[in-house]
């Protein structure tokens, strides 16, 4: 029974320890923010285009204030266990809207999106199932990068996992609502 104790309690440390290792999708302490929820209620039938409307304008200002963007399905940067490749990356693009355009297709039955943690989510409601886009802010440097790695040019390493671990935000800038 002694033993167990030292276990548990060793245990609960290493779970502290771990907890308090630095995490990508977390990298700005701002609340989540929703831009567009497509579950929302509505009061009137033109509420929903207005609060459309307004998700497209604070896209577009988003657009402005950031250089570059990458984007992935289903895992958040984070989350990716397996090396960052072509095979995990949904797209790099300097224009973010072009990546929302290619998500928010018109296809699904509906759309939230948010900015959580310093990125953003676009949740595509389908029937019974959703399919998350998590896009993230690159700098300057991250873009080039990214860039040349999209071309086959890049002398960094064969794949992109630094940027899970990019705590002085040189390649990842969070995403912020103001």
């Amino acid at each position: 029974m002694k033993e167990l104790n030292i276990y548990l309690i060793e245990k609960l440390h290493l779970d502290k320890h771990i907890s308090n290792q630095f995490n990508i999708d977390e990298i700005s302490e701002k609340d989540e923010i929703y831009l567009y929820d497509d579950d929302a209620d509505v009061e009137e039938e033109g509420d929903r285009d207005i609060f459309w409307d307004d998700c497209k304008s604070e896209l577009e200002t988003l657009n402005k204030k950031y250089l570059g963007y990458i984007a992935f399905q289903f895992d958040s940067l984070g989350s990716i266990k397996k090396d960052i490749t072509d095979d995990v990356i949904y797209m790099i693009d300097g224009d973010l809207g072009v990546i929302t355009d290619k998500i928010i297709s018109g296809k699904d039955l509906g759309y939230d999106v948010k900015i959580k943690g310093g990125h953003l989510e676009i949740h595509c409601i389908n029937s019974g199932s959703r399919g998350i886009y998590y896009i993230y802010a690159l700098t300057q440097e991250g873009m080039n990068i990214c860039s040349e790695y999209e071309k086959g040019e890049s002398d960094e390493p064969e794949n992109l996992n630094f940027l899970k671990t990019d705590e002085e935000h040189k390649y990842i800038t969070p995403i912020e609502y103001d």
